[in-house]
């Protein structure tokens, strides 16, 4: 899998950190997550795959700055993300 979107879905923030922890997701490049209520913990439990995207979607997703700001810390030294909404 390389292109996954699961927006829309009601995925929590307990539920992203389940999907954080997977190891079944090596070539995944594309995210969206798009319209779930995950919170800045639950964005934070994404580091393991956020190096390897090219594209990640949170739009309305519930992020404060605390959020953006450790999503961001996550993408440091990204040279793949091309985009991020």
């Amino acid at each position: 899998v390389t292109s996954l979107s699961l927006s829309n879905n009601n995925i929590t923030s307990k539920g992203l950190e389940i999907f954080g922890k997977s190891r079944a997701w090596p070539n995944l490049s594309t995210l969206s997550l798009a319209g779930n209520p995950i919170s800045d913990i639950g964005i934070m439990k994404l580091n393991n795959i956020l190096l390897s995207l090219t594209s990640l979607d949170a739009s309305n997703c519930k992020l404060t700055n605390l959020g953006i700001t450790a999503l961001v810390r996550g993408l440091k030294g990204s040279t793949k993300l091309v985009s991020l909404s």
